[in-house]
């Protein structure tokens, strides 16, 4: 009984501990009426985070409580001050608007759930292949109207324009097509040795 005394009185010295060291690092102590909104918790952190190491483990565990409640206040803190300019970024701002909204489903899907991560992987991989078969069609239609390019081939490099958005039964299909057209257009001394 007699330990189970002095464990309870443990326990209340080590909830204690966090309050105090508080109410010694606040001048006015946690219940001074005047709250100042303004005040920055950050320096507070970072003195705990250079102090801790030098004490015990069991008193480092308890810091660590403390240091929680002043980044608890310092976010309170920017809450009410709306001071969100150090963790605003700029770095996409010339990024169009459709690749932002890529960028945003792209890193959301890792936190979503399996069904979820897949539609949303699906719809960006799909704007990628729209994307990719815009660009193969303006090459397709470059190489047409600058090249002397035969009819089979033509519709070769306008398949392979489109193959990105092809399922892939249609790609194998297409690599079936395309090894036709190379026997088509192979020149009768290519066969010579088959007859």
């Amino acid at each position: 009984m007699e330990d189970n005394r002095n464990k309870g009185l443990q326990d209340l010295a080590i909830l204690a501990l966090p309050i105090l060291i508080f109410i010694l690092i606040e001048k006015g102590g946690i219940f001074k009426a005047d709250t100042n909104s303004t005040r920055n918790y950050q320096d507070k952190v970072k003195m705990l985070k250079e102090i801790s190491p030098y004490f015990l483990e069991q008193d480092q565990h308890i810091l660590g409580k403390v240091q929680d409640i002043f980044e608890i206040l310092n976010r309170f803190n920017r809450i009410i001050n709306s001071d969100y300019n150090d963790s605003v970024k700029a770095l996409n701002r010339d990024l169009p608007m459709l690749d932002r909204k890529e960028m945003i489903i792209y890193k959301l899907a890792n936190y979503l759930d399996d069904d979820r991560r897949k539609l949303a992987e699906s719809v960006v991989e799909t704007k990628q292949n729209i994307f990719k078969t815009k660009e193969n069609l303006e090459t397709y239609s470059q190489t047409v109207s600058t090249q002397n390019i035969d009819k089979l081939t033509s519709m070769i490099k306008l398949a392979n324009s489109i193959e990105p958005l092809m399922p892939d039964k249609g790609k194998v299909q297409l690599k079936k097509i395309e090894k036709i057209i190379d026997i088509m257009k192979a020149s009768d001394d290519q066969f010579k040795p088959y007859y």
